[in-house]
C-alpha cells in the first residue's frame, strides 16, 4: 500500500469525510429547524402533536378563508368613503376596524362600528321621510314626528343605548 485508496490519498479521504459530517450537521440542523418551525405553527392552531402534517395547511386554508370573510364584511358595512389627507379633492377609505388589537378590543369596536350601520339606515330612513313630506300632504305633521322620532333613535343607536 502506497497510501492510496482507489486514486485518494488518506488526506483527500480525511477532507472528504470531514466536509460530509460538516454537510450532515447542516441538514441536522435545517431539519431541527424545520421541525421546531412546524411545532410553533401546531401550537399556534392550538393542534397536538399527533396531529396530521397535512391538518396544518387545512388550518391555514380556513384561516385565510375566514380572513377573506372578515374582509368583505368590515370593506362592505364598516368602511367609508372620507377625503384624502393628503388629495383633499380625492376621496380615500377609512375603516376603524383594527386587526392589530386584542380580540376584547377589536369587539367593542366592531359593536361600535355596527351600532353606526345600524344608526345610517335609520338616518337613511329618516331622510327619505323628510324628502317625502309635503309630496302626498301639505303640512304632514305625522310625517315630520316620524322623521324626528327616527333622528332621535338612531343618535340613542349610536350611544349604545339600543341595539340595532
Amino acid at each position: 500500500m502506497n497510501g492510496k485508496t482507489e486514486g485518494l490519498t488518506i488526506g483527500q479521504l480525511g477532507e472528504i469525510n470531514a466536509g460530509l459530517h460538516a454537510e450532515v450537521a447542516r441538514l441536522n440542523e435545517k431539519v431541527r429547524a424545520l421541525v421546531e418551525f412546524k411545532d410553533k405553527v401546531r401550537q399556534s392552531f392550538h393542534m397536538g402533536d399527533a396531529a396530521e402534517d397535512f391538518a396544518i395547511f387545512i388550518n391555514i386554508e380556513n384561516t385565510l378563508r375566514r380572513s377573506d370573510c372578515l374582509s368583505a364584511v368590515e370593506r362592505e358595512f364598516f368602511t367609508r368613503e372620507v377625503p384624502d389627507e393628503d388629495y383633499p379633492d380625492e376621496m380615500g377609505e377609512e375603516c376603524n376596524l383594527s386587526w392589530g388589537k386584542a380580540p376584547s378590543a377589536y369587539v367593542a369596536d366592531f359593536a361600535v362600528e355596527l351600532r353606526e350601520v345600524g344608526a345610517r339606515a335609520v338616518d337613511s330612513h329618516s331622510r327619505d321621510q323628510r324628502s317625502n313630506i309635503g309630496k302626498k300632504h301639505k303640512n304632514d305633521a305625522a310625517s315630520a314626528y316620524a322623521s324626528r322620532e327616527a333622528e332621535r333613535f338612531a343618535a340613542r343607536i349610536r350611544a349604545g343605548e339600543v341595539q340595532p
